[in-house]
């Protein structure tokens, strides 16, 4: 029933544009008083799905053509993009559209949406936000879009330094062999981040090396570790 309706819906739509609008209202009166038939059947198949990024997931992959499906993912940049800057847009509306880059599932969502996580964190640090584009970051490591939209993000003016080893783990999962220059590179946030552990005493040491520890598992990270055991005992 639904997957015919919205197909033919869809299919009207000639430019990304026209579709960002579109799914931009669904969005925005998904939770208002029923109006237009369109979103009276937008609100039963999320209701059916449970959650705003799985029915518009299932609106990519079940009513769009696989030609036209590159039409939907340039709507889904513009639609990051301008909701990330419209303070009329709930926040649970933004985060619908992080996900949903993680279930779509293709690199070339990944700048917008590194876009849009970064300035979102400059004008309102959302701390929110950007645990949730890492969390999808990290489902697309070890792809190079990955390590570039994390290298951006974690040298951006409104990163929470609370999800710097976040940060870290996905960018040595993308490029394991420069684990050392990484170290090197982050040496004084690395130095930052466990004085903010050892306030915590003997549990926050432990806390911070399970960390490193997560990050830096195998053998062929053993020098790695030494190299910040060095750095921190260089700071004291």
């Amino acid at each position: 029933m639904w997957k015919k309706f919205f197909t033919e819906r869809l299919a009207g739509f000639a430019t990304a544009n026209e579709l960002a609008d579109w799914l931009s209202r669904m969005l925005c009166l998904l939770y208002d008083a029923p109006c237009l038939k369109e979103v009276q059947e937008f609100r039963l198949l999320n209701s059916e799905m449970e959650c705003p990024s799985l029915t518009m997931n299932f609106l990519y992959r079940e009513c769009m053509p696989e030609g036209r499906q590159l039409m939907f993912r340039q709507a889904i940049s513009k639609l990051l993009l301008r909701h990330e800057k419209d303070a009329n847009v709930p926040a649970e509306t933004f985060e619908d559209l992080i996900y949903l880059a993680g279930l779509i599932k293709r690199v070339d969502l990944l700048e917008s949406l590194t876009e849009a996580i970064i300035n979102r964190l400059a004008r309102k640090g959302e701390r929110k936000s950007l645990y949730s584009a890492l969390e999808i970051l990290d489902s697309f490591a070890p792809a190079e879009e990955a390590r570039k939209a994390v290298s951006s993000l974690i040298d951006s003016d409104g990163f929470d330094e609370v999800y710097f080893f976040s940060a870290l783990k996905i960018l040595i999962e993308c490029e394991p062999s420069e684990a050392m220059t990484l170290v090197a590179r982050f040496g004084p946030r690395i130095i930052k981040r466990y004085q903010r552990f050892l306030k915590k005493g003997k549990k926050g040491v432990i806390e911070f090396w399970d960390k490193v520890n997560d990050i830096f598992c195998g053998r062929q990270f053993e020098g790695t570790k030494d190299c910040i055991l060095r750095c921190l005992l260089s700071a004291k």
